[in-house]
């Protein structure tokens, strides 16, 4: 994947698997981590040749998008002018600008994209990678009866790289995504926030399920805008990228079902295609 996000495709490596399966730490583990060795790869493949590196980080948690990498100051200022439930919006201090808030956004040539996300320019594998981590350690996450850090929010890291090749732009994006486990109530002994919180997540995969559904059946309507994570990979799952996804299953006894119900969802997946392509600005090419 991230040799053809070298040759300038868009790429999308994801993690999925229930609760406790060990997608976490195959994305992030050390350096032999997703993450690690896709920093590595695509840093590697550049060969210090002329190259834009920048890398953003965000966390869907109930089905909202936070900035991973935004200033706290940034992020506190951004819920004051929120409106929360039963209060009124607090005032912007004076002569400060608001925060944008991210956003899902679509253009013909771009493709589904984030806007209002802090981009942070990278020059090597290294400094990449600890932005992440950095990112990561801000996910939110709680203890549940099946892991003791469960994370609460799938997590989508991207690098996007844009070099000259002949004489044009061309631009492209590697999303790695840590997706959160689904779970059931009754194993997880979650209540108040945590389940609500595995509500949500268990919705937005439903979501997930539902788009890989219709993708395979090659039906007119895909529900993208069903949850924001599906709309946020639309690109990834049925547009211009090559996509790998890696389906993790946890080895004990009592997870069969779980591990059966993730291996038939990558089973159906494996059946869905994509459209590859080379992304190249038209004001240059």
């Amino acid at each position: 994947v991230v040799a053809r996000v070298l040759e300038g495709f868009h790429g999308c490596v994801m993690a999925y698997g229930a609760t406790g399966s060990g997608k976490t730490h195959s994305v992030c583990a050390g350096r032999d981590g997703l993450l690690a060795r896709a920093c590595a790869a695509l840093f590697g493949g550049l060969g210090g040749a002329p190259a834009t590196v920048a890398a953003t980080c965000v966390e869907l948690y109930l089905d909202g998008i936070r900035d991973l990498l935004a200033a706290p100051d940034d992020e506190n200022r951004a819920a004051a002018l929120s409106p929360a439930r039963g209060n009124s919006p607090a005032p912007a201090p004076r002569k400060a600008a608001a925060p944008r808030r991210p956003a899902i956004r679509e253009d013909p040539a771009r493709g589904v994209f984030l806007e209002g996300v802090e981009r942070r320019a990278v020059a090597t594998a290294d400094d990449a990678l600890r932005l992440f981590r950095a990112g990561a350690r801000r996910r939110a996450a709680r203890s549940t009866a099946k892991n003791g850090a469960s994370s609460r929010s799938h997590a989508v890291y991207t690098l996007e790289l844009s070099r000259d090749v002949g004489g044009a732009t061309v631009a492209s994006k590697l999303h790695v995504v840590d997706l959160a486990g689904s779970e059931r109530l009754d194993e997880s002994r979650a209540s108040g926030a945590g389940a609500r919180e595995a509500a949500r997540i268990n919705a937005s995969l439903s979501a997930l399920g539902n788009v890989v559904a219709a993708l395979e059946k090659r039906r007119a309507h895909v529900p993208y805008r069903d949850s924001n994570l599906t709309r946020l990979l639309q690109d990834s799952l049925g547009g211009s990228s090559y996509t790998a996804v890696l389906c993790c299953v946890h080895p004990g006894a009592g997870e069969a079902a779980n591990a059966t119900a993730a291996l038939r969802f990558a089973s159906r997946l494996r059946s869905v295609t994509t459209k590859p392509r080379k992304n190249v600005d038209p004001k240059d090419a």
